[in-house]
């Protein structure tokens, strides 16, 4: 277990240095919380438990697009 901090005392001033230090500047949020949900989006995507499930809708995916393109024309002359 770690050592306990001993209390220090508050500051004065109505902003602490601590409060400062932690704060960005407005802009930078909606590019964090951005990033934040592309990360995780990312990760639940390459999860080992959610393999099966992203294989079967790529999948999908590409069949609709093969049916869709022209290529999909080869297939009524190979059947008899």
């Amino acid at each position: 277990m770690p050592p306990k901090r001993a209390p220090t005392a508050t500051p004065t001033s109505s902003t602490s240095r601590s409060s400062a230090v932690n704060k960005r500047p407005r802009g930078d949020d909606s590019t964090s919380s951005v990033g934040n949900a592309l990360r995780n989006t990312y990760g639940a995507l390459t999860a080992k438990e959610n393999r099966s499930i992203v294989r079967a809708v790529g999948m999908f995916g590409v069949a609709v697009a093969f049916f869709a393109s022209s290529y999909s024309d080869i297939l009524p002359s190979m059947v008899p």
